[in-house]
């Protein structure tokens, strides 16, 4: 159980990483 916590906590911080990543990169496009 403490292992998918772990888990949930590096995905939820993985999508927050990426979606900065992409904000960025529309950032440099305009």
């Amino acid at each position: 159980m403490r292992y998918l916590y772990l888990v949930i906590i590096c995905f939820r911080f993985h999508v927050q990483n990426l979606s900065e990543t992409v904000s960025l990169y529309l950032l440099k496009l305009k």
